[in-house]
């Protein structure tokens, strides 16, 4: 990632979580390519350019959608059944870390 004059933070992820880290990016990514120094999974962490637009970005295009996503996939049965409630309850513990993460720099 570049870091010229922006701020970076990182979050600790768990394999899981840096699954759906890579989702979001993706998600991001393919509405603003732009951001792709900005959005870096890697390292078990996600990075993220400590700047409004970019969390925003990530929020609205990656971690919503990915929730969508998730949901429609379990519903439509795309996703074994069996497996649904754990996927939720990682999708749940991994929203509330970013929320979280993101919202505490926000200030």
């Amino acid at each position: 990632m570049a870091e010229d004059d922006r701020t970076v933070f990182s979050i600790s992820l768990s394999a899981q979580e840096l699954e759906f880290a890579a989702a979001c990016r993706d998600f991001v990514l393919q509405e603003k390519p732009e951001l792709r120094s900005s959005i870096v999974v890697a390292d078990n962490m996600l990075s993220i350019a400590d700047q409004p637009h970019v969390r925003q970005a990530f929020m609205e295009l990656g971690l919503a959608r990915l929730v969508r996503v998730l949901r429609l996939a379990i519903v439509g049965k795309a996703i074994a059944i069996r497996r649904a409630p754990r996927l939720l309850f990682d999708l749940a513990r991994f929203r509330t870390k970013i929320v979280r993460a993101l919202r505490g720099r926000a200030g």
